[in-house]
């Protein structure tokens, strides 16, 4: 359990104290979204975004709730956006399968499937690089224009922006099959 002094410390930004807690979670936060994930790559990924989360949330932290609880509240939460977005990339994936399916033979089919998704990160990356990150946080990862505007440090008008650039771009360059299917 976490000394109050603690959380009181990392709250008026003692990185020290920040660094303990650190030390003190991290294996507990890693294994617990491993036991969500059943991928050492994604745990490691949610636990960094946890102590992050933390760490640039502090100035908020209610120091009368559990500190402890709420990383692992965080840490579970992250590990569910993640679930989400493997299964929406199965989901698309499926799609596409299914819908090339129906052509002659499965050696077509698969030569077809391959052009599709090469034809999609062919569109995706004649996107600029900031845009391309926009879509691809707010598509693929389904991340709220609040998040991705504090993560990339824009504001969020920028961010709406520039993501209706880049669904326009790739909607005209992909034609309304591929954009029926991604949208």
């Amino acid at each position: 359990m976490l000394r109050p002094q603690l959380t009181e410390a990392i709250k008026n930004g003692n990185k020290e104290a920040f660094e303990e807690l650190y030390r003190s979670y991290f294996q507990r936060v890693y294994f617990f979204a491993i036991k969500i994930c059943k991928s050492k790559e994604i745990a490691e990924e949610i636990t960094q975004d946890t102590f992050i989360t933390i760490w640039n949330k502090r100035n908020t932290l209610d120091l009368s709730l559990s500190l402890e609880g709420l990383i692992y509240k965080i840490a579970r939460d992250f590990s569910f956006k993640q679930l989400q977005k493997v299964a929406r990339i199965h989901t698309i994936e499926a799609t596409l399968k299914s819908s090339i399916s129906d052509l002659d033979n499965s050696t077509q089919d698969e030569i077809t499937f391959r052009e599709c998704l090469k034809n999609i990160e062919a569109v995706m990356d004649k996107l600029p690089e900031k845009r391309k990150e926009i879509f691809q946080r707010r598509i693929m990862e389904q991340q709220s224009i609040k998040m991705i505007s504090e993560k990339m440090g824009i504001s969020e008008n920028t961010t709406k922006t520039q993501l209706l650039k880049a669904t326009r771009f790739v909607r005209e360059q992909l034609g309304s099959i591929l954009s029926i299917t991604l949208f």
